[in-house]
């Protein structure tokens, strides 16, 4: 039978839709055996859910924890800046700065280099490190100052991370993200929220005492989403744009401005 005739045979088109609504009937099954066991899992546990602390540590942002540095609003600036230090960990030998064009008008972000505007080959290319100096200088100057924001490569080489941050932009940003922080706290994860730039979206920060795979910090982000849209029903992900880091590893071959995966603005209020 030839693949007109198989699709215009009625009989196998019969078929074939009774064993899509068999296999479709055995997902779903397999979907509420899997909810079925993470609420058993919730009871059990509490609200330490979807993430064992054993092997992934959430750290919490308002409260001390054992080798996370203190600080608090009457704190010297030296202490903040090692407590901002301790949370939002990134690449440390390379960071991202806003541009600006006047000649055409665009702005964006690429990594720091020392005589940014020279061409010159991805191997000749000299980036700056992240220092001290270069995050108190973020953190120092005002938010409208576009030389002042800094762009964290959450990816580590390794391509691990110890930070995850989940990104809403456009309408229902504010419920969307609600939604998604209130799962991360059923979780017992406690999460850092910031609304962005533009005043439009927002961003959900949880972070991690050691380094994780950046592809089991995606799973738990995902999976910690999929809960925020079963609780909230209404929820419809046209907010969600993107997890950071937005790839479970670096690309192998890339030029410079992608090698070191995506970036995301660091917070600009500490």
């Amino acid at each position: 039978m030839d693949l007109w005739a198989e699709w215009n045979d009625p009989v196998e088109l019969r078929m074939r839709l009774d064993a899509a609504l068999v296999e479709i009937a055995e997902l779903r099954e397999d979907n509420d055996r899997l909810k079925q066991l993470l609420r058993q899992r919730a009871s059990a546990v509490g609200k330490r859910d979807l993430v064992d602390p054993d092997l992934i540590a959430a750290v919490p942002v308002n409260l001390p924890q054992d080798g996370l540095p203190y600080a608090d609003a009457s704190s010297p600036p030296s202490e903040k800046l090692a407590l901002f230090k301790a949370l939002f960990v990134g690449r440390r030998d390379v960071y991202a700065t806003r541009f600006f064009s006047r000649k055409s008008g665009r702005h964006g972000w690429s990594p720091a280099e020392k005589e940014f505007w020279r061409k010159r080959d991805d191997a000749e290319r000299e980036f700056l490190p992240l220092t001290d100096e270069v995050l108190i200088a973020h953190l120092s100057r005002p938010a409208d100052e576009r030389d002042s924001h800094v762009g964290l490569y959450p990816m580590l080489p390794d391509d691990t991370c110890q930070l995850l941050a989940c990104d809403f932009d456009g309408a229902g940003w504010q419920g969307d993200a609600a939604a998604y922080a209130d799962a991360c706290t059923r979780a017992g994860i406690h999460t850092a929220a910031e609304i962005s730039r533009s005043g439009a979206g927002a961003h959900v920060w949880m972070f991690f005492t050691e380094p994780v795979l950046a592809a089991s910090a995606r799973a738990i982000g995902m999976g910690l989403l999929r809960e925020a849209i079963d609780r909230r029903g209404t929820m419809s992900l046209t907010s969600y744009d993107r997890l950071f880091p937005a790839q479970d590893s670096l690309p192998v071959k890339a030029a410079a401005r992608f090698r070191f995966g995506n970036l995301i603005a660091a917070v600009a209020r500490w």
